[in-house]
């Protein structure tokens, strides 16, 4: 008798695919941006910066209502299965993974945390030339210190992207998985015992009920933002902070 072929399960829900594309689009062209200069560019960048910060909270929600690989109980491993797991790295033979593996959960957990302290820090920082739309309500002082350190978390992201794409490419090396095309298309191929075994995927239903809240609360923050106030020359305050 002839074994039975592998088989493609889904294993990557829409929703997970979509945020995953969505934000790496986004953070692109926010850090691309910069977010320094007055004008247009600027106003992009908040835009985008909310729609980020949007996503990051659909994602937090979505790593407890969605599919079984899309939780944080399915990738957020202990200090055991992080450390067994690195041991065969190092010796170039990881084990595969359905979904991400220990080292890849916790790289999700940097980045997304990573990305929440931008858009906080973001939204309540100021520059030079501009400020996050609650920049005004926090002293000066405060708000020039989260503007310096937004541009801090920015340059630790983009270590975190070199990183991650990195380990992304390692680990298609080693384990001849193509980890990339099944974040696009959402199926792996496993062997028989192993599809058996996946859970299925959540209905779409929540998926789009949590995407309107989203759409709602991006339209809240649009209509509550003064975009002419973010962009504004700020040397007379530095200089009164200064004592010049």
């Amino acid at each position: 008798m002839q074994p039975e072929p592998a088989r493609l399960v889904p294993i990557w829900d829409i929703a997970t695919r979509l945020f995953h594309w969505s934000l790496v689009v986004l953070v692109a062209i926010n850090l691309l941006l910069g977010g320094k200069d007055p004008g247009l560019s600027f106003v992009v960048h908040v835009l985008t910066g909310y729609l980020v910060g949007l996503l990051l909270l659909y994602r937090l929600v979505w790593g407890l209502i969605g599919s079984p690989h899309s939780r944080f109980a399915d990738f957020i491993a202990g200090w055991p299965a992080v450390k067994a797991y690195a041991g065969r790295l190092i010796r170039f033979d990881p084990p595969r993974f359905v979904g991400h593996n220990p080292l890849g959960g916790w790289m999700i957990v940097l980045l997304l945390a990573t990305l929440g302290f931008i858009i906080f820090s973001g939204l309540f920082g100021a520059g030079r030339e501009t400020s996050g739309p609650l920049a005004a309500t926090l002293p000066q002082f405060l708000a020039h210190l989260f503007g310096e350190l937004h541009e801090l978390a920015s340059d630790v992201l983009w270590a975190l992207i070199g990183i991650h794409v990195a380990g992304v490419l390692v680990d298609w090396l080693l384990t001849r998985e193509n980890i990339v095309w099944a974040m696009v298309k959402g199926d792996k191929l496993l062997a028989p015992a192993a599809a058996a075994a996946e859970p299925p995927l959540v209905g779409r239903f929540r998926a789009i009920a949590l995407a309107v809240v989203m759409i709602a609360l991006f339209g809240a923050a649009v209509a509550r933002t003064d975009f002419g106030s973010l962009s504004h020359s700020q040397t007379n305050r530095q200089s009164s902070l200064s004592g010049d």
